[in-house]
């Protein structure tokens, strides 16, 4: 994603300039540099296009408001202190308005152009054809910048969340065949980084995605599991030991099976089985840390694998075995 933002932003940038530079347009230059700026912007959203088009909406406003400035109040001013009363009027609130996420929307283009557009010098020299050649430069850049991310990067949030959630499979996948990461803080660390950027694309997916049912936290949790796992099998007895391993097996074919498929996938039931077999069988070796370690991540697959299973049945250490 970073690759296409730089490309549309670049693209747009040489395109602009190809067409300043071939038609001489001496007042071109300031929709240059606002190429640069509105692709950077919104280089971070899945799809920038709608707020680049709201952006050059309230372009237009910050243009209407900035001639009346420079044409209308400023011939009027003849010292400090009342350009700064002047420039107050409108400024402050919109500062204001730039802390608030909803009014920051229109806030910081009105501000951004606004600046830009008013150029303030030591002394008035406000020229029409000059301020008319800045504004429609800059409304041509705008869309330029918008046409470019049409064409090179614009996704929406159910693409951006498929793909956070495939690096997740993929993350938990790599956890139970014993590669990647396998420090629990860290895989922790990494797990919710990607809950954060998961939440709010999987809330604006739309309605009846298969995507927004994948739970993420509890994936977070399996992945704990896992790494439990793994660290206490290593002192079980050979064929207790044999048991989880198969698990961890059947766990990461799972997780290969959803990345394949891309989207989530039921566990097998053949994989509850395998787990309540397997509880019977750690839970029958004597009491000791490893043995502890290794139940409560298998009790934390089952329950998070298989929510609406029943639940053992009691006495199913003792027995060996586990309820259907």
């Amino acid at each position: 994603m970073a690759l296409f933002s730089a490309l549309s932003a670049g693209v747009a940038l040489m395109s602009y300039c190809v067409l300043w530079i071939a038609l001489g347009w001496e007042g071109g230059g300031n929709g240059a540099m606002m190429a640069a700026v509105t692709a950077a912007f919104f280089a971070a959203q899945d799809d920038p296009a709608p707020s680049m088009v709201s952006f050059l909406v309230w372009a237009m406003v910050a243009s209407v408001v900035a001639g009346v400035y420079l044409f209308g109040v400023f011939p009027a001013v003849h010292d400090f202190g009342l350009l700064a009363l002047v420039l107050a009027a409108v400024f402050l609130p919109l500062g204001l308005m730039l802390h608030h996420p909803k009014s920051a929307l229109f806030a910081l283009p009105l501000t951004v152009n606004l600046a830009a557009l008013l150029s303030l010098q030591n002394t008035y020299c406000a020229n029409f054809q000059s301020f008319l050649n800045s504004s429609f430069s800059m409304f041509i850049v705008i869309g330029f910048a918008v046409v470019m991310t049409r064409l090179f990067r614009s996704v929406g949030a159910e693409w951006t969340a498929r793909r956070l959630v495939r690096q997740g499979w993929t993350t938990l996948a790599e956890a139970a065949e014993g590669r990647g990461q396998q420090d629990r803080q860290r895989f922790a660390a990494r797990m919710l980084a990607l809950l954060g950027l998961l939440a709010p694309r999987l809330a604006a997916t739309p309605e009846g995605s298969d995507i927004a049912s994948v739970d993420m936290l509890n994936e977070a949790r399996i992945g704990l599991n896992i790494l439990q796992l793994r660290r206490a099998r290593l002192e079980l007895p050979e064929r207790s030991r044999e048991a989880v391993e198969h698990i961890l097996e059947e766990i990461a074919a799972h997780y290969r099976r959803q990345i394949a498929a891309r989207k989530p996938i039921v566990a097998a039931e053949a994989l509850r089985e395998r787990l309540d077999t397997s509880l019977g069988r750690v839970g029958s070796v004597a009491a000791c840390k490893a043995r502890d370690e290794a139940l409560m991540g298998l009790i934390g697959l089952r329950f998070a694998l298989f929510p609406e299973a029943k639940a053992l049945a009691p006495g199913w250490a003792d027995a060996g075995v586990a309820s259907a």
